[in-house]
């Protein structure tokens, strides 16, 4: 208490030479007739503050933008996941009631982890509880890194503060505002006998100042919360995703297994020091789909289309400016038949690992039949696996210039307001037809020629431009892809780590027991 009078008297110190301006303008406007114009502009003031603190209550944003965002990185079910995060944000900080006490903040941190933990494990009863122990120790761990962070970019003498210090000082204000309170009622009273004019308009002013006040204090808890809340479901949905690893291995360097054996495989595993895209091209024999790989490359690569035997892949490096490195995988064609359900199951794996699809289709065939179904399967073989995003598809249409007229081939052509009866209305018309048929939208199919007696058109133009705007969304899957591979990997080392240093205790138990059994045989001999 005694600690409270001193530091309360260096307050009143403090703060006298401006108590001392305040009276002597007072009695200045009152000795030159100014007050009462002061007390109506005063008034004018607090009233428009008034209005526009109710404007603002009115029109406030429905969502509080913190600056938590999600991960463009997460799969369908992390999506799904923040979505609701979203929802549950908007919710709890739209309550009334302030969130104070501890109780409600362990039940919203609960309320978040299960509505993050039901997208990953919707079949568990305790979803929540799916989770290894170490990995829950990691998220804790980096929680504990972004509040130090924050804490000392944000908080005036954080680093200085003890939690002493933090303790005493809460203990002084909760006392420091129980004395002002009262003395501030005494002073009300006296104003009020003394300049009734004056304590009337104080008065106002404080409900007026009050309530811009308690929406201030509003606007700054939802925002709290609506921090909080997104931090916690951020945090979460990167622990049930498996986006958090224990180890930390950079995984910029990282390879998967599949990408090392096709590097081995071509003899250019010099040539790939990260891991590349992986573009997997589909089409029925003679669509050009060996044409369109050695398009890409710009040199001979494939060799022509034949009946396949078997669902042999062969993969080719790429390296081109824009899409920099990425393994082309190159499929057997196959042949136009109603019976193509599950053909793809036997190269399952191989489609789990792949970031990008080209579906080559010919303009000059209208058996699209056997190509729906087949992409129909990959979308169903990515569908069984949500902690995954499904990879980009293009239509590379080929064989334009095959379609009628036959003689004219005058490109480029203005595909986006094509005339009538001419080439481009033929080949808008081809690219809308693919495209409702393997239910892609228009700019997903991409019209190419490839014909040996003509120039390529709309190779560099339009293929590869098309490719670099999917590269955001095929890197996605792509991070995906080896970040399942690298938890295999990390899951496996621990595991084998694990077992030797268990054999190892195990061995020394022994030994010990070995050494221990022979003293007792020794003394026991001994004593006979």
């Amino acid at each position: 208490m005694k600690i409270l009078k001193r530091w309360s008297l260096m307050g009143v110190l403090y703060a006298l030479p401006y108590l001392l301006l305040l009276v002597a303008g007072w009695l200045w406007l009152f000795q030159n007739g100014y007050l009462l114009y002061w007390i109506l502009a005063a008034g004018v003031i607090m009233a428009i503050a008034f209005g526009a603190n109710r404007w603002l209550i009115q029109y406030r944003p429905h969502r509080n933008q913190s600056e938590v965002v999600g991960s463009n990185r997460w799969p369908l079910a992390g999506e799904r996941a923040w979505a609701k995060v979203l929802a549950l944000s908007d919710k709890i900080a739209a309550e009334k009631e302030p969130v104070y006490s501890p109780e409600r903040w362990w039940e919203i941190l609960r309320t978040v982890l299960e509505t993050v933990s039901r997208e990953f494990h919707p079949d568990s009863k305790r979803a929540e509880l799916e989770i290894p122990v170490p990995h829950v120790l990691k998220v804790v761990e980096l929680v504990a890194m972004d509040l130090r962070r924050d804490l000392s970019a944000n908080v005036p003498g954080a680093h200085m503060l003890t939690m002493h210090d933090a303790w005493r000082l809460k203990g002084y204000v909760e006392r420091g505002q129980e004395v002002y309170g009262q003395f501030y009622n005494i002073y009300r009273l006296g104003h009020l006998f003394v300049n009734p004019v004056a304590a009337f308009v104080r008065e106002v002013k404080d409900h007026m100042a009050g309530e811009i006040l308690s929406n201030w204090g509003t606007d700054a808890q939802r925002w709290v919360v609506d921090y909080c809340v997104k931090k916690a479901g951020y945090h979460a949905i990167e622990l049930y995703s498996g986006n958090v690893v224990l180890d930390d291995k950079p995984r910029d360097d990282y390879q998967t297994p599949a990408t090392r054996r096709d590097a081995d495989k071509m003899s250019a595993r010099e040539e790939v020091h990260t891991e590349p895209l992986r573009i997997m091209v589909q089409g029925q024999v003679k669509a050009g789909k060996s044409s369109l790989i050695n398009a890409l490359f710009g040199e001979m690569k494939a060799g022509v289309d034949v009946i396949p035997t078997t669902m042999h892949i062969e993969p080719y490096l790429l390296e081109r400016d824009g899409v920099g490195r990425a393994f082309i995988l190159d499929t057997a064609g196959y042949a136009d038949s109603g019976h193509t359900r599950g053909v793809l199951e036997p190269i399952r794996e191989e489609i789990l690992k792949t970031d990008l699809f080209l579906m080559v289709c010919s303009a000059t065939s209208a058996a699209r039949a056997t190509d729906r179904e087949r992409l129909n399967e990959v979308r169903e073989i990515y569908s069984r696996d949500t902690s995954r995003h499904r990879p980009v598809i293009l239509a590379v249409l080929t064989h334009i210039d095959l379609l009628r007229p036959l003689r004219e081939w005058q490109p480029p052509y203005n595909l986006s307001d094509p005339a009538p009866q001419t080439k481009a209305r033929q080949i808008s018309d081809a690219v809308l037809a693919v495209a409702a048929d393997l239910e892609l939208l228009p700019e997903q199919v991409i019209p190419v020629c490839m014909s040996p007696e003509l120039p390529p058109y709309n190779v560099d133009e339009g293929l590869v431009p098309a490719i670099v705007d999917a590269l955001p969304a095929a890197d996605r899957a792509r991070y995906l892809r080896s970040l399942a591979n690298f938890r295999d990997e990390e899951y496996w080392r621990m595991a084998r780590q694990q077992a030797v240093a268990a054999g190892r205790l195990i061995a020394g138990v022994a030994k010990q027991a070995v050494v221990n059994l022979r003293e007792s045989f020794k003394a026991g001999a001994a004593g006979k």
